[in-house]
């Protein structure tokens, strides 16, 4: 974010100039800042499964059998399902 320094122009106008609002620009400029002034390509983004509890394979396969007996005919219970994901999981 090098417009208001390297064209003398204030935030309000690099916020136009980019089309979004003074607040963003500012928090895009600070982000800028802390980084360096460069993008770190190597570093990880937000997202992604930082605090996953099983992994995607055991995710999916975990509701299978309470899936099966509602599509039998059965009735899901929440409770129930919570109550096993605990106990996977070691919650007591």
């Amino acid at each position: 974010m090098v417009f208001p320094l390297e064209w003398d122009i204030s935030m309000r106008q690099t916020a136009a100039l980019l089309g979004i609002s003074e607040g963003w620009a500012c928090q895009l400029r600070q982000r800028f800042i802390g980084r360096g002034g460069c993008c770190d390509e190597a570093s990880p983004g937000p997202g992604g499964r930082s605090r996953e509890n099983l992994s995607s394979e055991s995710e999916a396969a975990f509701p299978a059998p309470f899936l099966e007996r509602a599509e039998a005919g059965g009735i899901l219970v929440v409770s129930e399902i919570k109550l096993a994901l605990d106990k996977r999981l070691g919650i007591t």
